[in-house]
């Protein structure tokens, strides 16, 4: 039976710390992001092995969203959370009532996101792609605009040309509600989030997508990374002391990386624009040791497109506290499981023993990052 859920209304805001995917995510309150639901991850959410959540964002719940287009034009998300957010919401909201932010979404398809942030950060792309690209510095990702850009605008699009009124009212149900997932926000223990996004896996397709599908999945993996190391690069925030902001890469900077270029790219996420990080390094190594035990016990599992998350706080990089263990500091874990199959899901295709594409991306990224230990530490 579904939880019941909360009477009070609230506010979706945009979530700043997204670096790569094509699903557009929102914050529900500082510790908890909103993702489109896909009836595949939910399940494997639902039915994930214990020893694997520790590696896996916590699964929160389903709520409801309605895009609402208020009496100034913009168009606003409202859920109504399970019963259990109510009283803790309740306090984030008087809190933080004048800091909402908000979408504005135009038939053209422009999207603007207003509204000031408890922490105001500033972001920059590396290496802007024309009409796509985030000009100048920014307060979000600009991977941000482009998962909205697609999704979004659609919504706007038939919602401002709907014939709605709009100037003489408030509150107007702008299109059909959705249904998202509760997941746990990995970045709100940062300050600074420096995430780094890998596409894991020498596979990139599932069972069910067609043959011409597979053949592009297949093409993709063959040109990148992916066929020699198992991983590639999804997307990536650093953030860099000396600049105060920081510096964005995106996957089709990832796609055109050599095994040489993705080693660099590494050394480039654990820079902090002074200095390399390398005492993030045994933390790091040793949390994919872990995962990699683990996913050595999922007999039958497949984590086909999911992605591995690594995250540390590029504060830390601003105090000289270098005998501090920054073990507690890195974090590691996967998501994405739209494709992920095991034996329980019931599938006409089922699989043996553990993912060796998965794991051959994680041992590729421990020997790298010892690689780069011996180095520089």
């Amino acid at each position: 039976m579904a939880e019941e859920r909360s009477s009070e209304p609230v506010h979706l805001e945009p979530f700043i710390h997204q670096v790569g995917g094509h699903s557009h995510m929102f914050s529900l309150d500082e510790i908890t992001v909103c993702k489109p639901l896909i009836t595949r991850e939910l399940h494997f959410y639902e039915s994930m092995p214990d020893q694997m959540k520790q590696f896996a964002p916590e699964y929160k719940g389903v709520i409801e969203v309605n895009f609402v287009e208020d009496a100034d034009g913009y168009v606003t998300l409202v859920a109504y959370p399970p019963k259990s957010y109510e009283r803790k919401l309740s306090v984030q909201r008087s809190e933080s009532k004048s800091k909402r932010s908000r979408i504005r979404m135009r038939p053209s398809g422009s999207l603007e996101i207003e509204g000031e942030q408890k922490q105001p950060q500033v972001f920059e792309e590396a290496e802007p792609r024309g009409d796509e690209a985030a000009a100048g510095h920014v307060p979000h990702n600009p991977w941000l605009l482009r998962c909205d850009r697609n999704q979004l605008t659609q919504l706007a699009a038939g919602a401002l040309g709907s014939g709605s009124s709009g100037g003489g009212s408030s509150g107007h149900c702008a299109a059909p509600p959705q249904k998202y997932i509760l997941l746990e926000n990995l970045t709100h223990k940062y300050q600074y989030p420096c995430v780094l996004d890998l596409k894991m896996g020498t596979r990139q397709y599932a069972d069910d997508d067609s043959a011409a599908k597979q053949q592009r999945k297949k093409a993709k993996v063959a040109t990148t990374t992916s066929s020699t190391l198992g991983v590639r690069i999804n997307g990536m925030q650093v953030y860099q002391v000396n600049l105060s902001r920081f510096i964005c890469r995106n996957k089709y900077y990832g796609r055109k990386l050599t095994v040489d270029g993705f080693k660099q790219a590494l050394c480039q996420f654990i820079h902090n624009g002074t200095t390399l990080r390398t005492d993030l390094l045994p933390a790091m190594i040793a949390r994919l040791s872990e995962l990699r035990s683990v996913l050595q016990r999922q007999h039958s599992f497949r984590f086909f497109t999911s992605s591995l998350l690594v995250i540390y706080d590029g504060q830390e990089a601003m105090h000289d506290q270098p005998e501090r263990s920054a073990r507690g500091d890195v974090d590691v874990r996967m998501i994405d499981f739209a494709h992920a199959t095991h034996q329980n899901f019931d599938d006409p295709v089922q699989h043996s023993g553990p993912d060796q594409g998965f794991i051959f991306g994680v041992e590729s990224l421990i020997s790298m990052l010892k690689t780069v230990l011996q180095e520089y530490g």
